[in-house]
């Protein structure tokens, strides 16, 4: 994994949508991968459902970009502050 993003906000779209932000440090990612996200002390594997910098929408991040990260399926509640978003994953 090269992607690394550490949280510095969680809001949500949706119960079961999070959405995370902040500054990508290392690698890239890309809507429709794989990342991992921990949780309380497991990680789990999610869809990246879409990217925005600055309201924009955006395929693609990189190192420096300050991002929103839309994430499928994770309540916003279980993503702590602090935390570091990594990735991409393969597809199972």
């Amino acid at each position: 994994m090269s992607f690394r993003l550490p949280v510095a906000n969680v809001f949500t779209s949706d119960p079961d949508h999070a959405i995370v932000v902040g500054t990508v440090t290392q690698g890239e990612i890309s809507t429709g991968q794989l990342v991992v996200v921990p949780i309380q002390g497991s990680e789990v594997r999610v869809q990246v459902l879409g990217l925005q910098r600055f309201g924009a929408i955006i395929e693609q991040a990189t190192v420096g970009q300050e991002i929103g990260m839309q994430l499928k399926g994770i309540a916003p509640t279980l993503i702590a502050v602090g935390s570091v978003v990594k990735g991409p994953l393969l597809a199972e």
